[in-house]
């Protein structure tokens, strides 16, 4: 992976890496962006969803189960190790884990570094939920302020994901795929669903007409007396 960002000229994540881990300050958010974010914005962004608009929460919520199922055949088929494992790079969250809930192991908690998987790296899924909140808030949400977070909360987690060596840059473009997939394969339904729905519909509408049609014509029977 690394290799082939050299060859692309994007292989980034160890200028950022160095940078951001000789800062306390700056380590220490990035480590907590990374650790603690998705857990909260992720479930609030989907209840918001279901409590104000319930008649988009159905896609929503079915783009972000087929977004996390896509990402975990991926890291079955294609194991990928993070940045962090290789020579040159600080794990930041092993570095400063006095500081916060999380143990040396990736971002468990203390005692559950066991139950991670430390080859999850491609699709990076972090990045991919935090795309997912993002659209959902640009396009549903009513305040400036609110689409604005929805802006920003992304490019937050791809710094962070970049920064902690927890995924290469490739890692964040695999998690923006995936998640267009994902909403791509939804409306694609949909839209399916929809022009099946349309031609039963007429069918419907034509067998009832034809039957009106022949109960007009039809010649009427005299009861006899």
């Amino acid at each position: 992976m690394l290799h082939l960002e050299q060859t692309l000229h994007i292989a980034w994540e160890q200028a950022v890496n160095r940078f951001v881990s000789a800062h306390l300050l700056l380590a220490v958010s990035a480590d907590y962006s990374y650790a603690a974010l998705h857990y909260v914005v992720t479930p609030v962004v989907l209840l918001w969803m279901w409590r104000r608009h319930r008649a988009s929460y159905p896609p929503a919520r079915t783009a972000l189960v087929l977004t996390t199922l896509a990402g975990l055949a991926a890291f079955a088929v294609v194991p990928v190790a993070p940045p962090r494992m290789l020579p040159g790079f600080v794990d930041t969250m092993a570095r400063f884990s006095g500081v916060g809930w999380w143990g040396a192991d990736a971002s468990a908690p203390r005692g559950f570094g066991g139950f991670t998987n430390q080859f999850a790296a491609m699709p990076s899924l972090h990045v991919a939920w935090a795309l997912w909140c993002g659209w959902q808030l640009v396009q549903h949400g009513h305040r400036a302020a609110v689409r604005a977070f929805g802006v920003l909360y992304p490019l937050i987690i791809t710094v962070a994901v970049i920064a902690t060596a927890n995924h290469y840059l490739l890692d964040a473009v695999a998690g923006l795929v995936v998640v267009l997939l994902a909403i791509g394969a939804v409306g694609a339904a949909s839209r399916v669903r929809r022009a099946s729905g349309t031609q039963l519909s007429q069918i419907v509408s034509s067998g009832l007409s034809a039957s009106r049609v022949k109960a007009i014509g039809a010649p009427q029977r005299t009861q006899s007396p």
